[in-house]
């Protein structure tokens, strides 16, 4: 499976995700499908930072597209209580994990190395941005496993886990409140059957979209939007 193809499927299965979440009343089966979203993308960042020719370029295009994806954001959920995640995006969550990676490489000693990476996710968490610290943890498992199919279903296996056991523990604890969106721990371990399509990737990128989901992830926010007030 080509990247392009990879993306195709990341971007339907985030549409269904958007569509289940505010238009059919936060249907389960449609958040189930959403799952796969977050686990590619996390991919293609790992994959991002280990080719990727000019990182300070790659940091700058992120953040560009993460400001540009605030408006449509917020426009679609405004009014439901979600605290920073309507500003703090998804993008942003990847450019933290970026962030995390490239300071992780420029530092030797092993002690700021960790740091380096921990701060990026507490960061993702302080702020509440869209995945939060999985989604920067499931960068850092891809970009830690490499090639190794083994190493990459022993992270990204326990980074999935990881993920719905915190947030349980925090929900149960009334730190956190999701408001109308309530947080189904089952659903998260979703991301898991992205594995499978992510180990048909062929390396090739097939059909060249180098923009393709950073331009349709605020787009199909705002066609969300249209729908969910004149329909």
């Amino acid at each position: 499976m080509t990247s392009f193809a990879l993306k195709i499927i990341a971007i339907i299965a985030m549409t269904i995700d958007h569509a289940g979440l505010l238009l059919f009343d936060d249907n389960i089966y449609m958040r189930i499908i959403g799952r796969l979203t977050m686990p590619i993308m996390a991919y293609f960042a790992a994959e991002g930072v280990r080719h990727t020719r000019n990182i300070s370029r790659y940091m700058m295009r992120l953040l560009v597209f993460a400001l540009i994806s605030s408006s449509p954001v917020l426009l679609l959920f405004f009014g439901y209580n979600l605290g920073s995640f309507m500003v703090f995006n998804v993008i942003y969550t990847i450019l933290f994990g970026v962030v995390g990676l490239h300071l992780y490489e420029r530092y030797r000693d092993k002690h700021y190395k960790i740091l380096m990476l921990i701060l990026p996710a507490m960061a993702a968490f302080a702020l509440k941005t869209d995945w939060s610290f999985a989604g920067v943890i499931f960068i850092y498992a891809f970009y830690f496993a490499g090639k190794d199919r083994t190493k990459t279903a022993v992270y990204f296996t326990a980074a999935a886990i990881i993920n719905p056991a915190i947030h349980t523990a925090l929900y149960l604890t009334e730190r956190i409140s999701y408001g109308k969106f309530v947080f189904h721990a089952p659903v998260q371990l979703g991301v898991l059957a992205a594995l499978p399509l992510i180990f048909l990737h062929n390396g090739r990128q097939g059909v060249r979209a180098k923009y393709l989901f950073y331009i349709f992830y605020p787009l199909h926010m705002l066609v969300l939007w249209l729908i969910s007030e004149f329909v």
